[in-house]
């Protein structure tokens, strides 16, 4: 069998697409888009289907190209989260209000179109009012006020790039949104898919989160959120490839760490810990000394928090919406004396969090049971995946990566209970499992491993490298889930 050759050649380490033959003797590791194994007659079969490495991944990106482009022209106008809300913010960007300072808040917008991004589908925060008779008038207009005014206008650039291009055609709004999203879709999801190929183990793992409604929406839809999410995963990504390779980090790469810790910072704060995953470089710096190290792996999360803040700083306070009679000084106050409470309260917040929300929430998979269905099958996915990965990375690797992970729960949860809980709320309200999306690749760095010695294990990194076809029929029945969804 070829468990047997692989074995005499020595130990094998699956790296998603290859297999890494390692030589006992000269130590070394080669890899190699497919393994000359020589194989009986029954595998035969399998090999007319083996498709070079490249072939596969570009054939994948087609796919789910196609079915992101699919989403974002049917899935319901102003369907997505705060969509209203965010469509305004890229209508600013478009019209070169890149900051809402205080005094200059909002460009103008036409009342009709304003009507129905803000009113006729999902009311928005911050709405404003006109009467019956002024909306109606060709010459109103009114200010783009928004709950997302203080956000970054780094992540609507693809956003305000389309409705800058069709602002003057005869569009309906419905349809500006459609091309406002599958800009945003276009750019940030072809970043984040091409930064997988900075992985050497685990890519087919990571692939598998973007079959899952709840990435795949959040890619899809007009918000700050596909930015987020190309920040916080490329960033990983760059980090726990330089790790895998066991590279000595350079000036160069630090660089890069330093602007992806900044595009973190100016797609969305909270999740500026995220930088914090390169301390688990500290061995690739040989030979400095630990204030060094701490220095220098410390420049990526100081340069996202450092830009979040500054750019707090000169945004409208105003803007910022408090739900719920929040009062985020009282909060604070009582987050301060009250650690191991709040603590206790992120816990049972997240313990009765629908699980079905995080992997197919009800804006992407409205049919509850279908919801349920894709739940199940992309987990039990993940599951075996994670048993047959080896990500290559050490203890004190995952050890740091699980701290990260422990620091973004907190992170992601205060800013929502500050500004959308009553004070000493037994709950924190507006907490969604979409929130912790980026956070989910590290859970799996921290716990994925090799199951090792064990026959099955070796027939599935066999069959993961043979059999391409297995993921795209998976992307195909969640094509086939959104047809039926009826969006």
């Amino acid at each position: 069998m070829h468990f047997q050759a692989l074995r005499r050649r020595g130990p094998v380490d699956r790296t998603g697409d290859n297999l890494a033959h390692v030589d006992r003797q000269s130590n070394s590791t080669h890899i190699a888009d497919s393994v000359p194994l020589a194989a009986p007659a029954k595998m035969k079969a399998f090999n007319r289907f083996v498709v070079p490495v490249k072939l596969r991944w570009l054939a994948f990106y087609l796919l789910l190209f196609g079915l992101g482009v699919t989403i974002a022209t049917r899935q319901a106008p102003f369907y997505m989260p705060d969509e209203g809300a965010h469509y305004l913010r890229a209508y600013e960007v478009s019209k070169l209000h890149l900051i809402n300072m205080p005094g200059n808040v909002g460009v103008d917008i036409p009342c009709r179109e304003y009507t129905v991004v803000a009113k006729k589908y999902y009311p928005i925060a911050f709405a404003q009012t006109k009467t019956v008779a002024e909306l109606a008038e060709p010459s109103c207009l009114v200010r783009t006020l928004s709950s997302a005014g203080s956000y970054s206008f780094v992540p609507y650039i693809p956003a305000a790039l389309a409705l800058a291009l069709v602002g003057k055609l005869n569009w309906t709004t419905e349809n500006k949104l459609a091309a406002a999203r599958i800009a945003n879709f276009s750019v940030w999801f072809s970043i984040l898919f091409f930064s997988l190929m900075l992985l050497e183990g685990g890519r087919l793992l990571m692939a598998c989160l973007m079959l899952m409604p709840s990435y795949f929406w959040q890619l899809v839809a007009l918000s700050a959120d596909g930015a987020t999410l190309t920040s916080c995963l490329g960033y990983a990504f760059f980090v726990i490839g330089i790790a895998q390779r066991k590279l000595t980090v350079t000036r160069g790469m630090m660089k890069v760490l330093v602007a992806l810790g900044a595009f973190i910072g100016v797609s969305k704060g909270v999740y500026a810990p995220v930088a914090l995953l390169a301390f688990g470089l500290w061995g690739n710096l040989p030979g400095k000394g630990w204030l060094y190290k701490f220095f220098v792996l410390s420049c990526p999360v100081i340069a996202a928090l450092g830009i979040f803040v500054a750019q707090a700083a000169v945004s409208d306070p105003r803007l910022v919406y408090l739900g719920n009679n929040a009062n985020p000084a009282l909060q604070l106050a009582y987050v301060s004396e009250n650690p191991v409470a709040f603590m206790n309260l992120i816990i049972k917040t997240l313990s009765e969090m629908d699980l079905v929300s995080l992997v197919a929430p009800g804006y992407a998979v409205p049919n509850a049971g279908r919801g349920f269905g894709i739940m199940v099958v992309s987990l039990g996915a993940i599951s075996i995946l994670m048993a047959g990965t080896n990500f290559g990375l050490d203890k004190k690797f995952r050890l740091v990566a699980g701290g990260v992970v422990a620091i973004l729960l907190v992170s992601i949860s205060l800013p929502i209970y500050l500004t959308y809980s009553p004070v000493q709320f037994d709950s924190i309200l507006g907490l969604q499992g979409r929130y912790y999306l980026p956070v989910l690749p590290l859970v799996f760095v921290t716990f994925a491993f090799k199951v090792a010695d064990v026959n099955w294990a070796e027939l599935f990194a066999e069959l993961q490298a043979r059999i391409p076809w297995v993921i795209f029929m998976a992307a195909l029945g969640l094509i086939i889930a959104v047809v039926n969804t009826g969006n």
